[in-house]
C-alpha cells in the first residue's frame, strides 16, 4: 500500500516538511491503513506499507493544488467497499487538517484524493452506481488559517509560532509504526 502526495512547488516549505515527516506518515499508517483498512500492525512492513515523499507539481494556476494517491490496494481481501470509502475520507481529513493549519490565510489549496484498487467495487454515493477500481473524493478548496507567510517559510522545527503549530500536526509522543 502506497500513499503519495503531489503538491504545487510553491506551497509553504513548512507544509511540505510536515507532509514528508515520518510522524505524519505514521499517522496515515495508523489511522488509515490499520484503522480503516484493518491491516494488523504485525503484518506491516517498510516495503509493503509506506508513505512516499511529496512530489512537486508545476504551478499552473494562481491557487495551489495537492493530489493524494493511495495505490496498491487489494479489493480481493476481506475489505468492504465501505472500508475503502472510510479510508479515503480519513486520508482526506488528515491532509485537509495539515493544509488548513499550515497554509497562510488568504491562500487556498485544492485537495483531491484518489484510491486505486486491483478490482472493482461499488463506489461511494457521490460517484454514481457504476462499479469501479478508482474511487475519488470530490475536489475541495481548503482555505488556509496560518497567520504569517514568513513564519511558514521557516523549517517546521524552528522555535517559532508556526513551529509550535507544526508540532501539533506531528505528535512526537506517538511512536513510529514498527514492522
Amino acid at each position: 500500500m502506497k500513499v503519495k502526495a503531489a503538491a504545487y512547488s510553491n506551497l509553504p516549505a513548512a507544509l511540505i516538511a510536515v507532509l514528508d515527516h515520518p510522524e505524519f506518515g505514521s499517522r496515515i499508517v495508523t489511522e488509515v491503513i490499520v484503522g480503516k483498512l484493518h491491516v494488523p500492525p504485525g503484518s506491516l512492513g517498510p516495503a509493503t506499507h509506506y508513505v512516499q515523499c511529496t512530489d512537486p507539481l508545476v504551478p499552473l494556476f494562481l491557487d495551489h493544488g495537492l493530489v493524494v494517491g493511495f495505490t496498491m490496494l487489494s479489493a480481493t481481501r476481506t475489505r468492504s467497499a465501505q472500508d475503502f470509502e472510510n479510508a479515503m475520507f480519513a486520508l482526506e481529513g488528515i491532509y485537509e487538517e495539515a493544509l488548513r493549519g499550515l497554509t497562510p490565510m488568504g491562500m487556498r489549496t485544492q485537495l483531491f484524493v484518489a484510491l486505486s484498487l486491483d478490482d472493482k467495487i461499488d463506489p461511494p454515493a457521490h460517484m454514481g452506481q457504476k462499479s469501479t477500481n478508482l474511487i475519488e473524493t470530490v475536489p475541495r478548496w481548503i482555505e488556509g488559517k496560518a497567520h504569517l507567510l514568513e513564519e511558514l517559510e521557516k523549517p517546521w522545527y524552528e522555535p517559532t509560532a508556526i513551529g509550535i503549530t507544526a508540532r501539533h500536526w506531528l505528535d512526537v509522543s506517538r511512536p513510529r509504526v514498527q514492522a
